[in-house]
């Protein structure tokens, strides 16, 4: 808006100097009026803004106008890789071009090396075998989930896991074909990272740095294509109830949520910041109906473990007292093992848990307490559907908000984890470089912070010095979450009940807004603690947009 703003006073200052006045009829209030409220007042009884010709046609761009000469091309050339690297997709007009390229090179990529991977590297056998197992006894007529054991142990996944494995045993040949079990992995890798990347080009926020990010990990590609863990399979649900989230469609992501759940219980994680997004953009009706679902798909999957040993399924599918190996622990290391086996540890973890998400439900809660104000006396004041002034804008939560909140109640249980196995890297590595961007690091900290954790996880058998660095890179991580700016909680969009009825009349309603130009929010304004602060969107007496 501002390049395009700067080539209209630009094309004016030419004609001038030629002798041309008024040529562009340049109007300070125009300005005013299209930069603020880029084609329409807000509020009643604002009248329509004069939109500049080349604002109402088309976006912007993030780049200049293109230069001529050597060096300019030189210059040029420079900016426009730049932009491509750092820029935020959905910040400039080309982005989400930029964007789907890059993500289908992304994944052709991720399919070929998967592919290499399978082929070239020998398969290490830890939990495969076992799962089969576990699913075999069930499938025989077991219902006891404290007598359903493998190799590893008793069961300890809740019902839906056998189900997952129960196909997946059915499709590699009672789970003996290892090859085929791998090109099965590696094609839900491909689709989690697709996922991934769709939420980050919902949020706005991500460059596509951050995206190449993703696919770096030596470790990412163990879990899925050579070890078979059903890790894999839990964070696949819960990335495809992301996505739905972010499209506010919070009974059909509960769905998946719940069946994420399902195949493991870390995903509980979650739960804190899904359950503050509920109550902020529903009814506590509908809140109850999307609790409902979440409760009704557990019930139905373990229905035939419930009605026969229920006591048994819930003290092994949901045991939360559960002492892990010393052995295999990644993150504390450098304790004595009596130290991390003890009941203390278990109980100042939880403590840490629990305030570290009060704290940030209070965070979140005080950082949007105006703007949420705001948002409301627009609502009120914009209620009546048939006013011919009625504002024709809407606001719907974030997708920035919503993977913010998910992604910081993850990593908050994460951190004060009472032990992180090396399959447990796969819970939290696609959030990383959200992390990273939202807490505001600088690109080359933020790479460095994300390879300091990849190489902990490399480090087998984990060390002391090892878990220090993951636990010291995850402390500067919830630092920096902590520390950043609470995002904006909303969006603006035209109504659609209104936009239906203007196609359907075919006659404007409410302040016109100009074709092809995105609609803004309220403006930001700093409040005495550091919150946003929204104030009415300007109108055609406004200053020029600087």
């Amino acid at each position: 808006k501002r390049a395009a703003m700067a080539e209209i006073k630009r094309q004016n200052r030419l004609k001038k100097e030629e002798g041309g006045e008024g040529a562009a009829g340049e109007n300070p209030k125009a300005d005013g009026a299209g930069a603020g409220g880029k084609g329409g007042t807000a509020g009643k009884g604002g009248g329509e803004a004069s939109v500049p010709p080349l604002l109402s046609k088309k976006k912007s761009s993030a780049l200049p106008a293109r230069p001529t000469g050597f060096f300019g091309r030189i210059k040029y050339a420079f900016l426009w890789v730049r932009t491509l690297i750092f820029a935020p997709i959905g910040s400039y007009k080309q982005s989400n071009t930029y964007a789907a390229m890059i993500q289908t090179v992304m994944l052709l990529v991720e399919w070929v090396l998967c592919s290499v991977i399978i082929n070239k590297i020998a398969y290490t056998e830890i939990d495969w075998k076992a799962y089969m197992q576990e699913v075999e006894g069930w499938l025989s007529g077991v219902t006891d989930y404290s007598q359903l054991k493998g190799d590893t142990g008793p069961l300890v996944y809740p019902a839906g896991f056998l189900y997952v494995f129960a196909a997946l045993r059915f499709a590699c040949q009672n789970g003996y074909r290892i090859r085929v079990a791998q090109y099965h992995f590696m094609y839900i890798y491909i689709f989690v990272q697709g996922a991934v990347l769709m939420i980050y080009k919902q949020t706005k926020r991500m460059p596509p740095l951050a995206m190449v990010l993703i696919m770096l990990s030596k470790r990412m590609h163990s879990i899925f294509v050579l070890r078979l863990f059903n890790d894999c399979i839990a964070i696949a649900f819960v990335y495809v109830a992301i996505c739905y989230f972010c499209f506010r469609r919070w009974r059909t992501g509960c769905l998946f949520f719940s069946l994420a759940v399902s195949i493991k219980m870390n995903i509980l994680l979650y739960a804190p910041g899904l359950l503050l997004l509920l109550l902020e953009d529903n009814s506590l009706f509908e809140t109850f109906i999307c609790l409902s679902i979440c409760a009704s798909v557990q019930l139905a999957l373990a229905y035939p473990f419930l009605s026969t040993f229920p006591v048994e399924y819930f003290k092994g599918a949901f045991d939360l007292g559960r002492v892990f190996m010393f052995k295999w622990t990644v993150n504390f290391k450098f304790l004595p093992e009596e130290v991390f086996v003890s009941k203390a540890l278990a109980m100042v973890l939880l403590g840490c848990t629990v305030v570290g998400m009060l704290a940030f439900v209070s965070k979140w809660r005080k950082g949007t307490r105006r703007v949420r104000a705001a948002v409301a006396k627009f609502r009120k004041d914009n209620a009546d559907l048939k006013n011919p002034d009625v504002d024709p804008r809407i606001f719907v939560m974030s997708p920035d908000y919503i993977v913010a909140t998910l992604f910081t109640s993850n990593f908050i249980g994460i951190v004060f984890a009472r032990s992180l196995h090396y399959q447990f890297y796969s819970w939290y590595f696609h959030q990383l470089p959200y992390l990273a961007w939202f807490a505001g690091f600088h690109w080359a900290v933020s790479i460095a912070l994300i390879a300091a954790v990849e190489v902990a996880y490399n480090v087998f058998p984990a060390t002391a010095q090892s878990s220090l660095v993951l636990q010291a890179v995850h402390l500067i991580f919830l630092v920096g979450i902590f520390a950043a700016k609470v995002p904006c909680p909303f969006e603006a969009r035209e109504n659609p009940i209104l936009k239906r009825r203007k196609k359907r009349t075919k006659k404007p309603i409410g302040p016109e807004l100009p074709p092809d130009i995105e609609l803004p929010p309220f403006d930001e304004a700093v409040s005495d603690d550091g919150a946003p602060e929204p104030a009415a969107p300007k109108s055609g007496k406004a200053k020029k947009d600087d």
